[in-house]
């Protein structure tokens, strides 16, 4: 170890004592230790630092930052047990071991992580004790480091260690800093006897579940855009989980031991050093570039770690695209060494269950004359093949799909070892045809699926999915990578098609049994996305790479001209569910004469809610639900030949008589007076939730005269507030209350303008914080909410002094990281009666506003706004009219418009930033 990072402790203890041998009378023991504590601890992180950056290896690193560590804890307790609080002839009862636990124990710190030690007594707690521990946890507090800490007697820690999986975790790492020997030595021999020789089997199964619970928790997926480096599938946790489980079983901590012992391959142990020092790695660089100590690598975060680790721009990726694939690898890696270890231990430790044995038989003798055998839930090689042949890899998976069994790590290690005889199959009937029978498999298509990707084989059999795998969509809206989104959305199909989905997407678990092609709609959805990074319309694109692919996939001409149609259209139905005025009858019409048969709207309908459901788990919402249904089902009418006014009518009346009988404490003449109130859009485009909801709250403003009622109502499933506020219509309102929400704090996320025939308008928007806060955890902060938007509504506020205001505020966000051009686009084809402002600009709080007030300031109508957020990007679109009610088709009004509001953007965005004081 080079001097310069080598830990003198001598030279430390020389420095203490001198001090201390001098110490100024005035001032305690602890003055006088903490500043030379202070800069060994300074001097030692800064040359660490160094040292990492130069080096870029955070398991040597981390270990350095560990060993400073034990020479501040071995000294300061030293200090005070020999200055502080001596004594000569100590009892038993009153000595102490320090020792670390868990990852400082491991003798391995990030530079942000907690440093966890024990305090180990041999029965109760002494006052003397008391005083030594106080001491030595307010000096290492003062210090400023992060330290976490436990008391417990010898008896109490074997108990704890019995009941709890964690405290036992963390005792596996144990190590001696200081302190009574003995002691420690009588834990270690407590800890194998009581602990370690006998739970093996529960220790392992409980840590299994664990795992398998912090994946749910996290994500279940190796492939977030934004993962949590260490609690993720794949990540550095299930690293640790591989080692705390061989500890346990074997009590053998070195990776050396691994191979002797027969838990891993040479080419595993290797992998797991390398794995280890990556995270690390990483998890150090993160650590140094974040605000907080971060685990999780957010968009933000990758920009500057892959500036700092290294990554250029190389054939066409970025160094972000890079850096993340690099962590998708390991992950996908971290992923087979765990399944290899764990079922090796297993197998080696844990004997099958008996009453599994006539299965094991059964499948046995079901299969003798095929190349495989199914035993342990899983498929293996039969043990009279040395190898396998091309075709028989794609019939593994095609059982696996079929009989809901895993494909056992030595038949993936020969699955691996021959993946590029994948190749040859491209073109072979017999495979593509199992390659259609995994992907339309009911039971389980998108872990089979999940399992060809990981290993290379779905890349291997078709080039253009390679192409997408770890592909990152660097955009805030998408959760996880191309590949990984498409196979979640196959995942979801499935579960639509089978009916586990029925309560949450009731109208597509109907719709999918009315479709005659299932194969058309299974590929259509695999390859929507196929083309996505290739530097054009990825529709278009997708479109021609479906071309070529489904013929091979054994498509007749007609099945794949409509696979071709759904990938290049899969967008449409969203497009005019979210951005389009569903009240417009030209809206419909112009989708009917797109789609033109029932057939293709069927399949482009499940299609587009598989594909938004799979984009994250926040994404699917109840507003997207009801607008897609709109859509399909006016549609459908249209198709249908029923897109007239008896049909509505029917439409209608169904919805009235759903809220009539809702309502049964209102009287006849008052439901009378309540629907009269609305005009024809508003029952067959609005669902039963919102007219019940709107009722309400017209009812009790109505009661207490009140001019404005807001009522605001948390959805925690859906990730967001929704804020709805009844008051009298006026030109510019739309504009103050997109003032008000965004001075509260808030972005908007969705909207919806709801006018009534008697004047009244009831607008609903749904709201997130712009920072982490919760709306409505706080009463005060909702209390000012309402009252902000209560006063700009009523006017109490000038419009002109809103806007200055909003040229102002900024509030510094992940999202700064991001360049999106904004672009205006003006529509006068689209509606009969209005002109369309469609504006994709990137997200900020207040952009809304500052859009609305724009568009009221040139004296135009907003009559209907279409509100969607992806990620960073918002796409605005107005439907607004002129001060006459007339379209605006003049081009140098239409050139002024665009002008103007591109004009506001700019300012918006370059505004010199203030930090929105809480409300």
């Amino acid at each position: 170890m080079n001097n310069k990072y080598h830990f003198n402790r001598r030279n430390l203890i020389e420095k203490i004592e001198s001090a201390l041998s001098k110490k100024d009378s005035g001032k305690s023991l602890k003055q006088n230790l903490l500043p030379i504590l202070k800069n060994f601890i300074d001097d030692n992180n800064a040359n660490i630092k160094e040292l990492f950056m130069k080096e870029k290896n955070g398991f040597y690193s981390g270990e350095l930052r560990s060993k400073a560590i034990d020479a501040v804890i071995l000294s300061t307790y030293d200090v005070i047990n020999t200055h502080a609080f001596p004594i000569a002839n100590p009892t038993k009862a009153d000595k102490l071991s320090v020792i670390a636990v868990g990852g400082y124990g491991r003798g391995n710190l990030a530079p942000g992580s907690d440093i966890d030690i024990l305090i180990l007594t041999p029965y109760k707690i002494t006052p003397r004790i008391e005083q030594v521990v106080e001491s030595l946890l307010y000096i290492l507090w003062d210090l400023k480091l992060k330290v976490g800490y436990a008391i417990r007697s010898l008896e109490d820690n074997i108990s704890k260690a019995k009941s709890d999986n964690t405290i036992c975790t963390a005792l596996l790492d144990a190590r001696l800093i200081s302190g009574d020997q003995d002691l420690w030595i009588n834990f270690n021999s407590a800890f194998k006897l009581e602990i370690l020789s006998k739970f093996k089997e529960k220790y392992f199964y409980e840590k299994i579940k664990e795992r398998d619970i912090r994946h749910k928790k996290m994500g279940d997926s190796r492939y977030l855009l934004e993962p949590n480096i260490k609690e993720n599938k794949g990540g550095l946790r299930d690293l640790n989980t591989i080692r705390w489980i061989i500890s346990f079983l074997y009590q053998s901590n070195n990776s050396k031991d691994y191979l002797s012992l027969g838990i891993m391959t040479n080419k595993e142990a290797s992998f797991y050093n390398k794995a280890e020092k990556y995270f690390m790695t990483l998890r150090s660089m993160m650590h140094y570039y974040s605000k907080n100590n971060s685990d999780r690598l957010t968009f933000d975060l990758q920009l500057s770690i892959a500036d700092k680790m290294g990554y250029k721009s190389h054939s066409g990726s970025t160094p972000i695209e890079r850096l993340m694939k690099h962590y998708y690898l390991f992950a996908k890696e971290v992923g087979y060494l765990t399944k290899s270890v764990l079922e090796n231990i297993e197998t080696n430790n844990f004997k099958t269950d008996k009453s599994f044995l006539k299965k094991l038989v059964f499948n046995i003798k079901k299969n003798k004359n095929g190349v495989f055998e199914f035993y342990g839930n899983s498929i293996h090689l039969a043990k009279t093949e040395k190898n396998i042949e091309p075709l028989d890899i794609f019939r593994a998976y095609d059982f696996s799909a079929k009989y809901d069994l895993n494909l056992s790590n030595d038949l993936i290690n020969i699955i691996k070892s021959n993946i590029r005889k994948v190749d040859t199959l491209r073109t072979s009937k017999k495979a593509n045809a199992f390659f259609l029978n995994v992907l339309t498999n009911i039971n389980n298509s998108e872990k089979v699926l999940r399992s060809m990707s990981e290993i290379g084989a779905l890349g291997r059999f078709i080039p253009d999915f390679q192409r997408v795998v770890a592909r990152v969509q660097h955009d805030m809206y998408h959760t996880y990578t191309v590949d990984e989104h498409t196979i979640n959305a196959i995942g979801i199909l499935r579960k639509i098609d089978n009916g586990e989905l029925k309560d949450k997407f009731d109208l597509a678990t109907e719709v999918i049994k009315k479709i005659v092609s299932k194969n058309v709609l299974y590929v259509a959805l695999f390859l929507h996305d196929i083309a996505k990074g290739r530097g054009g319309d990825h529709s278009v694109l997708g479109g021609e790479v479906a071309k070529n692919l489904c013929p091979r996939f054994g498509l007749n001409a007609d099945e794949t001209e409509t696979v071709v149609w759904l990938v290049e259209n899969h967008l449409l139905m969203s497009h005019v569910a979210f951005k389009r005025d569903l009240q417009d009858p030209n809206t419909i019409i112009d989708l009917k004469k797109r789609i033109q048969s029932a057939e293709l709207l069927r399949l482009l309908y499940v299609l587009t809610v598989a594909d938004i459901t799979a984009v994250g788990p926040e994404i699917w919402n109840s507003w997207k639900d009801n607008l897609l249904k709109i859509v399909y089902n006016e549609t459908l009418m249209e198709i249908n030949g029923g897109g007239n006014v008896k049909s509505r009518t029917v439409l209608e009346d169904k919805a009235k008589n759903k809220l009539r009988n809702s309502l049964s404490e209102w009287s006849n003449q008052e439901f009378e007076n309540h629907i009269k109130r609305f005009f024809p859009y508003y029952w067959t485009n609005i669902n039963f939730e919102v007219h019940k909801h709107h009722a309400k709250l017209i009812r009790e403003a109505d009661s207490k005269g009140l001019k404005i009622k807001i009522d605001i109502e948390n959805l925690d499933d859906q990730g967001v507030t929704e804020i709805s506020i009844y008051t009298q219509d006026h030109l510019g309102l739309f504009a103050r209350t997109c003032a008000g929400l965004a001075l509260a704090g808030t972005s908007v996320q969705d909207a919806r303008i709801v006018t009534t025939k008697d004047g009244m308008t009831v607008n609903t928007f749904l709201i997130r914080s712009a920072t982490t806060f919760s709306l409505t955890e706080d009463k005060n902060r909702l209390s000012a909410l309402v009252d902000t938007i209560r006063k700009t509504i009523s006017e109490e506020r000038d419009p002109k002094v809103l806007i200055k205001e909003f040229k102002n505020i900024q509030i510094p966000s992940r999202k700064d990281s991001f360049i999106i051009e904004p672009r205006v686009l003006i529509d006068n084809l689209s509606s009969r009666t209005h002109t369309l402002i469609e504006i994709n600009s990137k997200d900020k709080i207040g952009l809304l506003h500052t859009l609305a007030s724009e568009l009221f300031l040139m004296g135009l109508h907003i009559s209907t706004a279409r509100i969607s957020t992806y990620g960073v990007r918002v796409v605005d679109v107005f439907y607004i009219k002129n001060m006459t009610g007339g379209k605006i088709t003049e081009k140098d009004k239409t050139d002024v418009i665009k002008s103007r509001l591109m004009k506001a953007i700019h300012e918006h965005k370059d505004a010199n930033s203030k930090i929105l004081e809480k409300i």
